[in-house]
């Protein structure tokens, strides 16, 4: 690597992240979602790791003299060193760390619920103050809580709705260590047993689940793990009501790159870290959602949320 050039990009890297902005070869790049103008504007040749806003906490981006407009991607080595690898790693240990704050305040939340004096309201606040009081990060994005048959809107918002015996109780939210994201959901029975039909499309959402998180390795590309969790649904009869992708990236924002889902040829490579988020939504009687965080390794994944998939019952008098 000619460390001349990986201190300039890193200069401009900082210089935007500050909300400055830089002009290169009659473009004026604003933001670090610009990399593919500084590799358009064909610099000779040099290898950055992309920190510091890159999307994927792994990719090394490779930019050559000719073509002038192409890129190719790769991932560190054992023979990488300096100061870039140590900030992957710090990288994806932020993950990690707000995964497990998610999952703790969701148990905090959890264990405070009774029968009969929750509204949806009232627990988005709870957990909203349980993840601030564990060290995650303020975020614009509010919890979401929804119970009963508002369960079934994938991208609902909390309300004054009485949580009631019986009811699903879906909880998907987020924070953030360092500015980098978790993305956590989870989906629950309130206060009795689950009914024959909850328990027969929760199921099918966790092997959903297992067979999205069992499909992901390198160079696999990311509508193969997106098949193979949908896969599971439609075989279930469940499929139309799979109703988004299988998952997304997650970096310095929560929705990026890579997009698991059916289309998207990209693959995959050591470091990125993704969603997997199954769920099936009926109208009128509730959803079910399963997510989780994952990183890809060397050989396949690890998951950076360990919570219990199992189906639960909360809120027991």
């Amino acid at each position: 690597m000619e460390t001349g050039y990986y201190e300039e990009i890193t200069l401009i890297m900082s210089r935007l992240e500050m909300g400055g902005s830089f002009a290169f070869s009659g473009k004026q790049i604003r933001s670090v979602s610009h990399t593919s103008a500084i590799s358009a504007a064909g610099w000779r040749y040099c290898s950055i790791f992309m920190m510091a806003g890159m999307n994927s906490a792994a990719t090394v981006i490779r930019m050559q003299t000719a073509p002038p407009n192409t890129y190719q991607t790769r991932t560190p080595s054992q023979s990488d060193t300096g100061p870039a690898i140590g900030k992957l790693r710090s990288i994806i240990a932020s993950h990690s760390k707000a995964a497990r704050i998610c999952e703790a305040a969701l148990e905090d939340v959890l264990s405070t619920l009774s029968a009969g004096e929750a509204k949806e309201r009232q627990i988005c606040n709870r957990l909203a103050s349980a993840v601030l009081n564990l060290g995650g990060e303020v975020t614009s994005i509010e919890p979401l809580v929804l119970s009963g048959p508002n369960s079934a809107s994938p991208h609902g918002r909390a309300g004054e709705r009485q949580v009631r015996t019986g009811d699903i109780l879906l909880f998907d939210f987020v924070t953030t260590v360092n500015g980098y994201y978790a993305d956590f959901s989870r989906t629950f029975v309130f206060s009795k047993k689950p009914d024959k039909r909850l328990h027969a499309v929760y199921s099918v959402v966790k092997a959903a689940n297992e067979a999205g998180r069992a499909a992901v390795r390198p160079g696999v590309t990311c509508q193969d793990v997106d098949r193979a969790a949908r896969q599971v649904l439609v075989d279930a009869g469940l499929g139309p009501n799979f109703i988004h992708r299988t998952g997304h990236g997650l970096g310095l924002d929560v929705h990026e790159e890579p997009w698991i889902v059916e289309g998207n040829e990209m693959r995959l490579e050591e470091g990125m870290v993704f969603t997997i988020e199954p769920g099936a939504y009926l109208d009128g009687w509730g959803g079910v959602r399963i997510e989780d965080d994952i990183v890809v390794t060397k050989d396949d994944c690890e998951s950076l949320t360990t919570f219990s998939r199992e189906l639960r019952v909360i809120g027991e008098a």
